[in-house]
């Protein structure tokens, strides 16, 4: 499976399709302008190769979108679905968000993440899972798995043998998990049991290395064939597609030669290896690929039942696309209402000395601290600096004569932050909305500085709810699982009474010294 350039096909994209022929193309933001645009893309792209490829798309929800199109439902994420705890409502998004996918003509989600949340100095999945609880993230994922397919499109578990404890991000390092087996089988593993039961179509490894794991000791899950081609396909029996994540990732590219990595996650056992981005790689694992058929009848002989799982694969996703036309008014409404009913559910209230909902009647003025999130690369229009910023705009709807905004970055420095301080003293209340402060050192001094003052702040954790370990559980504190807009809008129904925070923690916050010990004092 491999990506592409642009958003349409120019000639020497044409040519690199029909030379490889690849049996996926995955589509990136890169490729997206707007919906009709991907229609055509993907039409094209199936009609240059023969047989047509197979089409997917990371839309998890939540932290991982691609598409930012008014006609595609931003659903909040799976740590949100998590706080929730409403399985129904998992497989309503899973379902909702396939029958849009699927009118495009993609094929495949390479969605739930079911990896648990048992570290919270992950920096590559925190919101992505569900939670910290094996069987409910497993009972959410199945549901959302089930969503999904029933609308034609394959669903993709990952990250296989699950990556919730690791401590580094794959895309940039290679992580190392020193569980023990039996840890490993009744938390990390338990998620795909119950996926592979449930008739899941897809199921993607991950690029970690598994000290106590057999064949995963010393190099990367992506190259076990103990784990793989043993575990996975034989103990476990999954007999659907098995993805590895990009072969571009920071975790391969940084120790292992290419030419190596594309030959042992092809004799681990992987039906589809993803290279996401460089077309000299492509074509060079093509070749690697070919050469190593010639000479190794397992190989070619195991390539070939790959092929048949890839064709099973294509017959379960070749259902009638609905256009978006098909996709009526009352549809795309009941998706929208969706998003909102998940978004409110999930907003989860830590109660301190200050108070929710804001009494307007004692509060005259509320000084409102904002992140600039127009500095991320995913992120919805409307989150620039300036009056016409969303989560100014919906505050001053709700709080119309109290509220006086300071912007500041992402991680704010010293003048910043002095500057935001001398504004908190005169404020009866002060609003900070956390972007990422276990893993912002500007955003962990400002946090410090404000918990001074417990009575008049409240402290709304937008993106990492294991901020909340660092505020402590006597400030007050609101939890949103994520910053899309329909969440923006529910944690600021919540301030204002409009609605009850109904959602719980889908993980246990450590308050201990031994934040302090990590230097999150």
């Amino acid at each position: 499976m491999i990506g592409i350039r642009g958003t349409s096909l120019d000639d020497e994209t044409k040519a690199h399709l029909r030379k490889i022929s690849p049996g996926g193309v995955i589509l990136f933001s890169r490729n997206i302008r707007n919906y009709s645009q991907v229609c055509k893309l993907i039409r094209d792209i199936k009609a240059t190769v023969q047989p047509p490829p197979l089409i997917a798309i990371d839309q998890e929800g939540g932290l991982v979108v691609r598409f930012f199109l008014r006609e595609i439902t931003l659903m909040p994420g799976n740590m949100a679905l998590g706080a929730t705890n409403k399985p129904e409502l998992a497989y309503k998004q899973g379902r909702f968000m396939a029958r849009e996918l699927k009118s495009m003509g993609i094929d495949i989600n390479l969605a739930p993440v079911v990896d648990v949340a048992t570290n919270p100095d992950n920096p590559g999945i925190t919101i992505r899972s569900f939670g910290e609880d094996p069987e409910k993230v497993a009972e959410l994922g199945v549901n959302f798995i089930k969503g999904t397919q029933s609308e034609g499109i394959g669903a993709v578990a990952k990250h296989f043998p699950g990556k919730g404890a690791a401590g580094k991000d794959a895309h940039f390092d290679l992580p190392t998990i020193n569980l023990s087996q039996k840890e490993m089988n009744r938390v990390h593993l338990y998620p795909f049991w119950k996926c592979i039961e449930n008739g899941v179509q897809g199921i993607m490894s991950t690029h970690a290395i598994y000290t106590n794991l057999p064949g995963g000791e010393k190099v990367p899950a992506t190259f076990a064939s103990k784990l793989i081609k043993g575990y996975l396909r034989r103990e476990m029996n999954f007999q659907g597609v098995i993805f590895s994540d990009d072969l571009e990732m920071g975790a391969i590219t940084k120790y292992f030669p290419f030419n190596e990595a594309v030959v042992n996650t092809i004799r681990a056992g992987h039906d589809m290896l993803l290279i996401c981005s460089d077309y000299e790689k492509q074509l060079l694992a093509l070749k690697v690929l070919e050469e190593i058929c010639k000479v190794n009848d397992t190989v070619l002989a195991e390539t070939e039942r790959a092929i048949e799982r890839i064709e099973k694969l294509r017959s379960f996703s070749q259902g009638e696309n609905k256009t978006l036309e098909g996709l009526t008014k009352a549809i795309k409404n009941r998706a929208a209402n969706l998003a909102t009913q998940i978004a409110e559910s999930a907003i989860t209230v830590y109660k301190g000395k200050a108070p929710i909902p804001v009494p307007i009647s004692k509060t005259k003025k509320i000084f409102v601290i904002i992140p600039d999130l127009s500095q991320l690369e995913s992120v919805e229009e409307g989150f620039e600096v300036s009056e016409n910023n969303f989560i100014r705009r919906t505050l001053e709807a709700k709080f119309p004569l109290s509220i006086q905004t300071e912007f500041i970055s992402l991680d704010p420095k010293e003048n910043e932050i002095e500057k935001v301080w001398q504004k908190v003293e005169k404020a009866d209340l002060t609003l900070f909305f956390v972007f990422n402060a276990r893993f912002i050192e500007g955003e962990r001094m400002l946090l410090k500085r404000l918990k001074a003052h417990p009575q008049k702040v409240i402290f709304l954790l937008i993106r990492n709810p294991f901020d909340l370990e660092l505020i402590g559980p006597d400030l007050t504190s609101l939890i949103t699982y994520g910053y899309r807009k329909v969440q923006i809008e529910a944690v600021i129904k919540v301030l204002s009474g409009d609605i009850p925070a109904l959602g719980k923690l889908p993980f246990t916050p450590k308050f201990s010294s031994s934040l302090e010990r990590k230097g999150f004092n």
